[in-house]
């Protein structure tokens, strides 16, 4: 094609050689003179040379003002990568689906690559003709478009808006999923009246985010080809890359230790910090913010590339706040992509843990003398986080056992009916029952009335008596929260204990946990229910009678540990860690007070309400959008429900700086999921795509070359006509008068 191509009129000068060369060809007549004999007969050779030569520069003439005509209408070659597929005058329907996951927060030439997308995407806007129209999608988890019409170049109300949507929005915070985007894009663009529709994906190149080789994700973006919108729908990827070379410090594994926390009790928390850049990191230093609440700093070490260090915070006073809290661990590194540098994770701090604990004495008159180790070890002191009540099995009959977290049956003969049908019912609901066999335990509690509720289904062997050689203790389960406290850094934490006394059980739906020497189980376990409801049952006593297990150091913390882990499942939800993206929040609540609804405010302050469902015994909300990552505030309704935190962290595939390669990008376009005559654009491109303007490369380096050398030609032949005439010339001097032909 021409730019100019008018100025082809001057093709008309390539008749000018040819007119000249008419009038100047020279017509010989032959005339009969018989002394031509006697001349030297010119060589026939060199006329017909000379012939040649004419017509020979005559062409070169030609050429050169036919070239010269060419050069002046400024001809462009095109190329078959600029010929995309639907190029044509007529409007086009344009997306744009904008990458806005957490990636494109990295920096580039400066700038975030979010940044220069939003600038790409406005130079796009600006270059529409009037009748052509754009949409633009975000790409985040799930694809937002930003306005659900195309919008027209001509509507300048409509245009003015979506530059100030565009200029508005903030770097993303989620993953992104490309052809679920185009999906969007392509659903919106079927709105739009133009027959031509363009979709092109501005993105920072991220592998995760392209889902290769996801062909059934793919097809299903693109639509039934058969249809017109999918039919005549071209995609364009507009890649913008991140540095190669960057710094970047990333805050992860926040862990808060113990796994039940007390108001005012020690707390540990420790957190990952790794450097993900290229270079070695120093001078850092780490922040942990409580409730919004700054309470400590740590240096952080010099971090070489793609190494990790631990951060500590010992806070000896622990957290101040009953019930639920959240932490932050915040690094101050000014790097290439800031939302990584700080990770938040949830606290749930009792005030204290109610344990009823009934002992197998039938009256409340004496001093539970079977139970005074055990509250010992429970309640050490006045403000104990486990705060233990001992009854008799008589009043436990119409005790409240919901105001309880753990209900702990201690040596009794035996459970009167209405009790078992009750704490089957607590059991079931999700609470903690702790068993302990003793001296006044009988053969039929175990064998009938435990089994019959469903607590466990044992038999019982013998009571096994070895006063003259007291068993030791193996570790079965070392995993178990009873006892990995204990036994986490040694496995022999137990040593020492001597049993002289045991209930041998063999029991076909429980976990040992504890045996004694011969295998026998002294530590059992068995869910309950499906609300998380746990069992436990000791076959040996705690007074003291049958071992020494109140003596040794560590029956305290295992006392308590076990009181901890069978009250896990009414702390459902509100576990002491952070939640990765993507992952559900999962309450659950008593069956009082009645939880009518709960209004969740997300971390960019938006908030939704979800109702609560009433499930065996237990109020339940799950929600499952934990895309964005930070705290999620859930408030309850009644206000007499506590509100509760969770922290979510971020998408680590987002760190993952992998892009698409020439193997990735040969499949998309063999799928035909991007355009295959030309995949990828650059800024350059734009007018052509968007405006449908050829961008072709210009003729006229090559054609300028070839009339100069038409010209050098033309004066190397011109010359060598002139020599030639001379040596004719010469040939004929001083001879008699005689016409030669030219």
């Amino acid at each position: 094609m021409f730019l100019m191509p008018f100025l082809l009129v001057g093709l008309l000068g390539v008749s000018i050689p040819i007119i000249i060369h008419l009038l100047h060809r020279q017509r010989t007549q032959p005339v009969l003179w018989g002394a031509m004999q006697f001349l030297r007969t010119s060589p026939l050779q060199m006329k017909r040379k000379k012939k040649v030569d004419h017509w020979l520069l005559m062409a070169i003439r030609i050429l050169a003002l036919a070239v010269l005509a060419f050069l002046l209408a400024r001809p462009r070659m095109m190329q078959s990568k600029y010929v995309p597929k639907g190029l044509t005058d007529s409007p086009v329907d344009v997306a744009v689906v904008l990458d806005h996951s957490l990636s494109t927060g990295r920096l580039s030439n400066g700038q975030t690559v979010f940044d220069r997308s939003v600038a790409v995407t406005d130079k796009m806007l600006e270059q529409l003709k009037p009748a052509d129209t754009m949409t633009v999608i975000l790409a985040e988890h799930k694809a937002r478009p930003l306005n659900i019409q195309p919008i027209k170049k001509s509507d300048g109300n409509g245009v003015q808006q979506l530059h100030q949507r565009l200029a508005q929005e903030k770097q993303g915070m989620t993953d992104c999923s490309i052809p679920e985007a185009v999906s969007a894009a392509r659903r919106v663009l079927a709105n739009g009246r133009n027959a031509n529709k363009l979709v092109i994906v501005v993105s920072d190149d991220q592998r995760a985010n392209w889902h290769i080789k996801d062909d059934a994700l793919w097809r299903a973006a693109l639509g039934d080809r058969n249809q017109a919108v999918a039919r005549n729908l071209t995609i364009h990827s507009f890649p913008i890359h991140a540095d190669a070379d960057m710094s970047n410090v990333s805050v992860s594994s926040i862990n808060v230790t113990p796994t039940i926390l007390g108001v005012n009790r020690p707390v540990q928390i420790n957190a990952t910090v790794t450097n993900t850049g290229t270079g070695t990191m120093s001078g850092l230093f780490a922040r942990l913010i409580v409730n919004n609440k700054e309470i400590d700093t740590k240096p952080v070490s010099s971090l070489a590339a793609k190494t990790s260090a631990t951060i500590r915070f010992d806070l000896d006073t622990g957290l101040t706040q009953a019930g639920s809290n959240w932490v932050k661990v915040a690094v101050n590194a000014v790097d290439a992509l800031q939302a990584d540098n700080e990770a938040v994770a949830a606290a749930n701090v009792l005030a204290r843990i109610p344990v009823l604990v009934i002992d197998g004495q039938y009256s409340d008159a004496g001093t539970f003398k079977s139970s005074q180790f055990l509250q010992a070890a429970l309640q050490p002191q006045d403000n104990s986080l486990v705060q233990a009540k001992v009854v008799s099995v008589s009043d436990a009959v119409s005790a409240k056992l919901d105001d309880y977290m753990v209900v702990v049956l201690n040596d009794v003969p035996q459970i009167p009916q209405s009790l078992r049908d009750r704490l089957a019912d607590y059991a079931r609901t999700g609470h903690g029952l702790w068993i302990i066999l003793g001296q006044r335990t009988q053969k039929p509690l175990i064998e009938k009335e435990l089994a019959n509720s469903g607590f466990l289904s044992a038999k019982v062997r013998d009571l096994v008596s070895m006063p003259d050689a007291p068993s030791g203790v193996e570790v079965k389960d070392p995993t178990n929260p009873m006892i990995r406290v204990v036994t986490a850094n040694e496995r022999n934490a137990l040593t020492g204990t001597a049993t002289r006394k045991w209930w041998g059980l063999t029991a076909s739906d429980a976990q040992t946990v504890l045996a004694a020497s011969n295998g026998d189980p002294l530590i059992l376990e068995r869910p309950f229910g499906t609300n998380g409801g746990i069992v436990t049952v000791w076959t040996s006593s705690v007074d003291g009678a049958w071992n020494n297990w109140n003596l040794i150091p560590n029956f305290v913390p295992l006392v308590n540990e076990t009181v901890y882990h069978l009250s896990t499942a009414q702390l459902h939800g509100l576990e002491n860690h952070g939640i990765e993206a993507g992952q559900p929040i999962e309450w659950a609540g008593p069956a009082k007070p009645a939880v009518q609804s709960v209004q969740i405010t997300l971390p960019d302050n938006t908030s939704v309400t979800r109702p609560a469902t009433f499930n065996n015994g237990r109020w339940l909300v799950t929600y499952p959008d934990t895309y964005l990552p930070g705290i999620y505030k859930l408030q309850f309704t009644p206000t007499e429900v506590q509100p509760v935190y969770y922290g979510v962290n971020i998408d680590h595939t987002e760190l993952d700086p992998t892009n698409l390669d020439p193997d990735d990008m040969n499949w998309l376009k063999n799928g035909s999921y991007l355009d295959p005559s030309l995949p990828t654009i650059a800024e350059s491109d734009l007018p052509m795509i968007i405006r449908r303007e050829s961008q072709g490369r210009e003729l006229w380096g090559y054609l300028g070359g070839v009339l100069l050398a038409s010209l050098i030609i033309e004066t190397f032949l011109t010359y060598r006509l002139i020599g030639s005439q001379k040596r004719v010339d010469v040939a004929g001097a001083g001879l008699p008068t005689a016409h030669v032909a030219a």
